[in-house]
């Protein structure tokens, strides 16, 4: 992850993790392994 990616950056990008994977499976593995990270992330980039 980039040292000087924007909130609004990280946001784009968790949505974008978000919808892929509720599309691919929702409910499964796939989707909440990307949803923590996806978190992980935004958290520290704030």
């Amino acid at each position: 992850m980039r040292g000087d990616m924007s909130v609004s950056e990280a946001l784009e990008q968790l949505l974008e993790c978000h919808i892929a994977q509720v599309f691919l499976c929702i409910g499964g593995w796939e989707y909440q392994r990307c949803r923590i990270i996806g978190v992980g992330q935004l958290a520290l980039s704030l």
